[in-house]
């Protein structure tokens, strides 16, 4: 899925009043992800950030703080429940250079069980 917004919202039933204007990336099939999960900014960097989830997001590995930002890379593995996917950089002749977040997309890899 290719991110085209500055800002992108996760979750079982993201349309909410906190995603407007957003880019909806919706997970269905996982208990386990609230409605509104987390939410990423693509500036020049990306950051994702936790919504208060009940059962958090994972970057690489490591839980994030409800509320807490951090930057993630191409190529980080992002948590939500069950679900993983994998931001990655679309190649150069698919992106267009007059706006960066044309060079995000998501991949799902898969879902875990605890």
């Amino acid at each position: 899925m290719h991110l085209d917004k500055s800002v992108v919202v996760v979750g079982r039933s993201p349309a909410h009043s906190s995603a407007e204007g957003a880019q909806l990336v919706v997970i269905v099939g996982d208990r386990y992800v609230s409605r509104c999960h987390a939410r990423l900014r693509i500036e020049r960097e990306v950051d994702i950030e936790d919504l208060g989830s009940r059962y958090g997001t994972f970057v690489d590995g490591r839980r994030l703080s409800t509320n807490e930002r951090v930057r993630v890379h191409a190529r980080s593995a992002i948590r939500i429940g069950y679900t993983t996917l994998l931001l990655l950089e679309r190649p150069p002749d698919f992106t267009d250079f007059t706006d960066v977040r044309a060079a995000y997309a998501f991949a799902s890899i898969g879902a875990t069980r605890r």
